[in-house]
């Protein structure tokens, strides 16, 4: 019999400290690449996605109408807040030549200026058109008494519609103002103060073109003829 001799085999060394410590470093030398990468689209301008989140809106103010055109709101709300200054905000003016005071039509005093100067005024309507100028706003709108008014309406219209507010003889011809209107808003006398009277605002472009009492006017003789209403909820 032929006996074939093996060799017992010979033990596995554990790897080298040494090498761990270079597999570890390579290791976190890879981790630190994948994480810059990570971070370098970041830094594309790229925004990264985040959950969205719902933008709280102020509620409009308890018991105030609303027509959902915005600067027709504006008034609204100025109105029933009694708030003079909100709507002197709202309020543009016109630029006209000043000149000599002749009565109704007359151009704007100019004051000191010189003749030809031009002068920002606004037009009102009370028993005859008047220009005024931005000193007298305040005044103005404290005289139409916010707190006997109330909404009648607001309406649509078109400035062939509206009667003008006032007119300036210039040359032989009469401007009138306002030159141009989209919209009216009527507010009714409540009869809670002395003389109570109704007022009419008209806008244009988003702005307060000027305004209208009328003599001893009624809301609904405010109304332009062939107005369109607004719905008011």
């Amino acid at each position: 019999m032929h006996l074939t001799t093996v060799s017992p085999r010979a033990p596995r060394r554990a790897p080298h400290p040494s090498t761990l410590a270079q597999v570890g470093a390579a290791l976190f030398a890879a981790l630190l690449l994948l994480l810059g990468a990570a971070c370098s689209d970041d830094d594309t301008g790229e925004p990264a996605a985040t959950p969205a989140v719902a933008t709280a809106t102020a509620p409009a103010t308890a018991g105030t109408p609303g027509t959902g055109v915005a600067p027709v709101d504006a008034v609204i709300r100025a109105v029933e807040a009694r708030d003079s200054a909100a709507l002197a905000a709202l309020v543009t003016f016109e630029a006209l030549p000043c000149g000599p005071q002749q009565g109704p039509g007359s151009a704007p005093a100019c004051g000191s200026q010189p003749p030809g100067t031009p002068v920002e005024v606004f037009p009102i309507a009370t028993c005859e058109g008047e220009l005024r100028t931005p000193a007298a706003l305040r005044s103005t709108l404290e005289g139409f008494q916010p707190a006997a008014l109330r909404l009648h309406g607001a309406y649509r219209v078109r400035v062939d519609q509206l009667p003008p507010l006032a007119g300036v003889y210039s040359d032989g011809r009469v401007l009138q103002l306002p030159r141009a209107t989209d919209h009216v808003v009527v507010f009714a006398a409540t009869g809670s103060a002395p003389d109570p009277q109704a007022l009419a605002i008209v806008l244009a472009g988003g702005r307060i073109v000027g305004f209208r009492t009328g003599c001893g006017a009624t809301a609904e003789m405010l109304v332009p003829p062939g107005a369109q209403p607004l719905p008011v909820s």
